[in-house]
């Protein structure tokens, strides 16, 4: 499994009956793998096999959520509304900050409003892929497979001996894998 890959090989032919008792087709469908595995991800904006770290400073809105930029959201390491460091809310009914998918909620504090005023250190990313996610490149790899050799990012393609041109459109996709692609496209907070 090449890095950024979003499923295997052996889930590919287990899941698709393509090249089952052989290796013929292995070279082929590891190529569609990584190509599925780009689409997605270029498609989402996001990287679904690592965890990174962000930092962010930002204005106070004077409310209790603050949607960060990057996610999900897995650790904060610090949170800082002026010089006041948030403490981790020890359990609920408690005061400090909680993580929420994309965001970062108060209980007892509010995000002052201020400019630059709110500092927050976090990792965020995915520690595995998301089985969804995986399902939805075995889709788009059997989908490329049978549909020939033509590359799932090549909207347009001219038949040099006939000049036909042929467009392609991301109908092409699976309804399940762009599905997929609309739930993790990434949406970045203003």
């Amino acid at each position: 499994m090449a890095a950024g890959d979003l499923t295997t090989l052996a889930d590919v032919k287990a899941l698709s009956n393509i090249g089952a008792g052989g290796t013929a087709s292995d070279p082929e469908l590891t190529r569609l793998i990584t190509a599925a595995s780009t689409f997605i991800a270029n498609a989402t904006g996001r990287s679904f096999d690592s965890v990174k770290t962000a930092n962010e400073i930002r204005d106070g809105s004077g409310g209790v959520n603050l949607y960060l930029r990057e996610g999900p959201v897995v650790t904060v390491q610090s949170l800082y509304i002026g010089t006041v460091p948030i403490p981790l809310q020890p359990q609920d009914g408690q005061p400090g900050y909680f993580i929420v998918g994309n965001s970062v909620a108060l209980y007892g504090y509010s995000f002052t409003r201020g400019l630059n005023n709110v500092r927050v250190s976090y990792t965020y990313g995915y520690t595995a892929i998301p089985a969804d996610v995986a399902q939805a490149a075995i889709e788009l790899v059997v989908s490329m497979y049978r549909r020939g050799p033509r590359d799932a990012l090549l909207t347009k393609e001219t038949t040099p001996a006939t000049g036909a041109v042929t467009e392609y459109e991301f109908m092409d996709v699976p309804a399940f894998t762009q599905s997929v692609i609309n739930k993790y496209k990434k949406v970045v907070p203003a």
